[in-house]
């Protein structure tokens, strides 16, 4: 945001620049007719040919301006809040991990009741056995955000990516934090591009 702004200071500028680099009037000086005439046309020129640069770098400023609003606009149209936390898998017949069940239902039925820090406690809990799930990472940096402890938020969202790098939510999640928290448009803008390359995945459940 802070370079959109400088562009639209810099185009100012020049849009005032082309308003007042005008040519002196004839003999406003005492020159003779001809020779002013001379270095009138020769000025006239010099400016002309500068007239036409600035007017180049004008319409690629415009354009560039165009496009950080149009970046901004949508990413401020869509960024407002979170995507939702994932509901626990059902249980496949030879799940051996119970402990990680136990504490990801737990967790996921505070957080449905609005127990935010309990929530938390049992995902970290469901780590302890289950240190490499995405799902866990998750639904803790969502919960996280949610508690403003931003920074965690992001750890545990980076987390996730590691284990699910095709997971496009994650990416969501990430730029609406980098947009509406950190104020990092340009981070914000790196991953709300990966979220729209990657396609939909359907969810397999057993």
């Amino acid at each position: 945001m802070r370079n959109l702004k400088r562009l639209l200071i810099l185009s100012a500028c020049i849009m005032s620049f082309l308003a007042i680099s005008k040519p002196k009037p004839i003999d406003a000086q005492g020159n003779k007719p001809s020779t002013f005439a001379k270095e009138n046309l020769s000025l006239k020129g010099k400016i002309d040919k500068t007239q036409l640069e600035l007017q180049k770098q004008l319409i690629r400023l415009n354009e560039k301006v165009a496009s950080l609003e149009r970046d901004a606009s949508v990413l401020e149209a869509m960024l407002n809040q979170q995507r939702d936390m994932k509901p626990p898998l059902l249980v496949r017949g030879n799940e051996s991990n119970w402990n990680k069940i136990i504490h990801v239902n737990l967790g996921f039925a505070y957080a449905i009741k609005g127990k935010t820090k309990e929530a938390i406690e049992e995902y970290k809990k469901a780590l302890e056995y289950a240190p490499e799930d995405q799902d866990i990472h998750y639904n803790l940096g969502y919960l996280l955000a949610k508690s403003n402890r931003y920074k965690e938020a992001i750890e545990e969202y980076k987390k996730a990516i590691k284990g699910s790098p095709e997971d496009k939510e994650v990416y969501y999640n990430l730029a609406v934090i980098y947009t509406t928290i950190i104020k990092d448009q340009q981070i914000a803008n790196q991953y709300y591009q990966k979220f729209l390359t990657i396609k939909d995945a359907v969810r397999e459940f057993p």
